[in-house]
């Protein structure tokens, strides 16, 4: 599930294509998620067919000491 102030978004993803993009969902603190979108009963859903890592620069840690 995703959330945000408007409210949910279940994004589903099937066996296969977590098979195929597990090491990218599993890695990568961003993504973009690409697929349909689906609405039925007031309810959103996200299929998934792929992941793409979201770049950022890596932050380095802050010592507040």
């Amino acid at each position: 599930n995703l959330e945000d102030e408007t409210g949910l978004l279940n994004v589903v993803v099937l066996p296969e294509v977590w098979k195929e993009h597990r090491k990218v969902a599993r890695r990568n603190p961003g993504l973009i998620i690409e697929g349909p979108l689906e609405y039925r009963d007031g309810v959103t859903n996200l299929v998934a067919r792929g992941f793409v890592p979201l770049r950022t620069d890596r932050l380095q840690a802050r010592n507040f000491r």
